[in-house]
């Protein structure tokens, strides 16, 4: 299987989740500029995914929502839903 090395980490495949396309646009240009490789990107809420999306991750980086004042419980929600994605051996 081939493996990609971006100079940071050592990866076979990544998926990037985010609500909003505007981020999403962000990412594509800079993997672009850095000609990284091996990447998808899916516009969708994270706390929507289906339970089939659970440990199927080695690594999670995540950025929590912020300004939930009017979603009250909605960052914990995140992080909760994010901390069971990785597969933990």
């Amino acid at each position: 299987m081939d493996h990609h090395n971006t100079g940071l980490i050592l990866y076979r495949y990544v998926l990037g989740i985010d609500i909003d396309e505007d981020a999403l646009d962000i990412f594509q240009t800079n993997v672009e500029e850095f000609e990284i490789f091996n990447i998808d990107l899916m516009i969708a809420d994270v706390l929507s995914l289906p339970e089939s999306y659970k440990n199927k991750f080695d690594t999670v980086v995540m950025n929590p929502p912020f300004g939930t004042k009017h979603n009250k419980g909605t960052r914990s929600k995140f992080q909760c839903f994010c901390l069971m994605l990785p597969t933990l051996q």
